[in-house]
């Protein structure tokens, strides 16, 4: 009795662009005793896997061959079916775009399950149900692909659309790395934001001072004063030339009290 993984869900970026999909690749294991020729049939399977023909002749001579890949489904088709020659697949996953986004999408753990980012957050949705089946081994325990008796089905996992613009998030990734070579920055982060809807457009974070940008908390502190400052002004609420008094660093809001990272800074210039 066998599990049968199910297909991880793909995540996309807003665009439809994948950025993390599983693809199911091959293992191929060959029995020289059950093959019809065993020369011709070494010819085929080093055209076919780009093996060597010698390196695949050396092999044959065992009891069992092994030719590990990972060998993706067009490149073992001509070989289904064929006698003596015995497919193991697994699934993995591909990130098309490279490690473009990687810290948003997050990274497998060493027990190969998602340790963090999306992948992480939203591995419920993505995992799906494996599905179980019997399958037969000879003698020195070697699988057959088929046949086999299917127990349950798998169920693939829900897909899922981020808000990220991967262009955009590749050109403040590279960004990044500019400013911070430039600058001689310890590290920094980026998130660009629709400021219509707060969508989520593209994040980054660099440099070993950078946050993970998703999924580090920050106190807005001075940067929210900005915004206030900002509609003041718009409304015409204020004049540029005025100051606002920050209380000392501390203000008392219904009893709690909030302090300033800049508690000498007691006074806020507007202009």
């Amino acid at each position: 009795r066998v599990n049968l993984a199910a297909r991880r869900g793909t995540i996309f970026d807003r665009n439809g662009n994948g950025l993390a999909l599983t693809q199911e690749v091959f293992d191929i294991g060959v029995a020289p005793n059950e093959l019809d020729s065993l020369e011709t049939d070494a010819r085929f399977i080093s055209e076919v896997l780009d093996v060597p023909l010698r390196t695949v002749r050396r092999r044959l001579q065992t009891r069992w061959a092994y030719f590990a890949g990972p060998y993706n489904s067009l490149e073992v088709q001509p070989l289904r079916g064929m006698r003596g020659v015995h497919l193991s697949s697994q699934q993995i996953r591909f990130h098309p775009r490279g490690d473009l986004a990687r810290s948003v999408l997050g990274y497998p753990g060493a027990d190969g399950r998602p340790a963090s980012g999306v992948e992480r957050e939203m591995d419920s949705l993505l995992a799906g149900t494996p599905g179980t089946a019997v399958v037969l081994r000879d003698r020195r325990g070697n699988r057959y692909e088929s046949p086999a008796r299917l127990n349950a089905f798998q169920t693939p996992g829900h897909d899922v659309y981020l808000t990220i613009d991967s262009d955009l998030q590749e050109i403040i990734e590279q960004a990044l790395v500019d400013a911070l070579e430039q600058y001689e920055a310890i590290g920094g982060d980026v998130v660009v934001l629709d400021p219509a809807t707060g969508e989520i457009l593209a994040v980054a974070s660099g440099g070993q001072g950078g946050s993970n940008a998703l999924t580090g908390v920050f106190e807005p502190g001075s940067t929210a004063k900005l915004f206030s400052g900002a509609a003041l002004l718009t409304h015409q609420l204020v004049d540029p030339a005025d100051s606002v008094f920050t209380e000392g660093g501390e203000y008392d809001l219904n009893g709690r009290i909030i302090h300033d990272d800049h508690p000498d800074e007691e006074w806020l210039d507007l202009g």
